[in-house]
């Protein structure tokens, strides 16, 4: 599913809210909670988060190879 969206106010934001349906749930669901341009821009905070677990964890095995 690739469609344009602009609810986040933030590109990377909304490519990924266009691009993952789970990433729109996400924010809709926040949206109940919190005012909506961060709502929508929480499932790309969570991917960067994620993105940088999972460098330091790869950086953790190759330290430890050596």
């Amino acid at each position: 599913m690739n469609v344009a969206l602009r609810l986040a106010q933030d590109p990377q934001a909304d490519k990924l809210l266009g691009r993952s349906p789970l990433a729109a749930l996400v924010g809709m669901l926040l949206d109940q909670q919190v005012p909506m341009e961060w709502a929508f821009k929480g499932p790309e905070s969570l991917a960067k988060v994620r993105a940088h677990k999972q460098g330091m964890k790869a950086a953790a095995k190759a330290a430890k190879a050596k």
